[in-house]
């Protein structure tokens, strides 16, 4: 009889404790708005874009909410100060790049107000510019039922190893195909990279990733292979950069997460920041781009 009487009292404590932290702590008042800021810019920049937005708790049912009143502006080493407008049309703030050359200076200093949530800032040296690539002559394509299924080829780049130097690469297609009768006009399409290079980081499903600080050659040896289905290849376009550490572990980390979205066995992803009192990412990339088809 005792012991009946202890697992009623127990029961119901548990359900009356379950019910009063649901009440007392809801998701939306756990959260603290923040702003959230996306800057990547690089030296092929016309215009150099801004994303600002506000932070929104996990139970809200929209995907983003833009911030169209914040002042935004960068700053360079010799003080100099750059401010961005709005664009509606676009929902980024801008800057026309021929302002002033990333490559012109070490240190960029980046300040996102907002008067209701505060000031975000963060700071960036521009990253090692890319030498020239060379493409080796090794470059193999493969058809199947009439589509290009596959290829390969081999690239080098000269670089100074256990410089703390950060890359990534991929590959963008223009071509046809019969899968989509109405679509008449080249289309551009990611390639899906892949590669057994021991010094490579990651391999995403587009992307590539290493650091020369993990190579001992004053040459990177890079052997890619690409899948695609297309009737007609026109041209294929690869873009090595090299980035800030920031910005390289952003990207890494958002191709991670993506690679393990959906999955429930793969281990938890978050998403690097560097924006102190608010979250995203400030990162400055070198940018070469070489054709290996046209």
């Amino acid at each position: 009889m005792n012991d009946q009487r202890i697992s009623i009292v127990l029961i119901v404590c548990l359900i009356g404790c379950a019910c009063e932290f649901e009440r007392i702590i809801p998701l939306d008042k756990l959260h603290t708005p923040q702003l959230g800021i996306t800057a990547q810019l690089t030296d092929q920049d016309s215009i150099y874009r801004i994303f600002v937005t506000e932070t929104l708790p996990v139970n809200d049912t929209a995907s983003y909410k833009v911030i169209e009143e914040a002042d935004v502006f960068l700053t360079e080493d010799n003080g100099l100060s750059h401010t961005f407008q709005f664009n509606p049309n676009t929902e980024y703030y801008e800057l026309n790049a021929r302002t002033f050359a990333l490559s012109e200076t070490e240190r960029l200093s980046l300040v996102a107000s907002h008067p209701e949530l505060g000031t975000a800032t963060a700071e960036q040296s521009f990253p090692f510019e890319i030498p020239p690539v060379n493409l080796t002559d090794s470059i193999t394509i493969s058809r199947e039922d009439g589509f290009i299924t596959r290829g390969s080829f081999e690239i080098t780049l000269d670089i100074e190893p256990g410089k703390n130097r950060y890359y990534v690469l991929q590959g963008l297609l223009i071509g046809k195909t019969s899968f989509d009768p109405d679509e008449v006009d080249p289309y551009p399409s990611p390639l899906f990279l892949q590669t057994e290079s021991p010094f490579v980081e990651y391999n995403s499903t587009y992307r590539i990733f290493f650091k020369d600080e993990q190579l001992n050659s004053s040459q990177l040896r890079l052997a890619l292979d690409f899948t695609t289905a297309v009737d007609s290849l026109e041209q294929i376009t690869f873009t090595i950069a090299s980035c800030t550490e920031e910005a390289y572990l952003y990207e890494l980390s958002s191709d991670r997460y993506s690679d393990a979205e959906g999955s429930p066995f793969a281990e938890p992803v978050t998403l690097v920041s560097n924006i102190e009192n608010g979250t995203g990412i400030f990162g400055l990339y070198s940018i070469r781009q070489f054709e290996l088809l046209k």
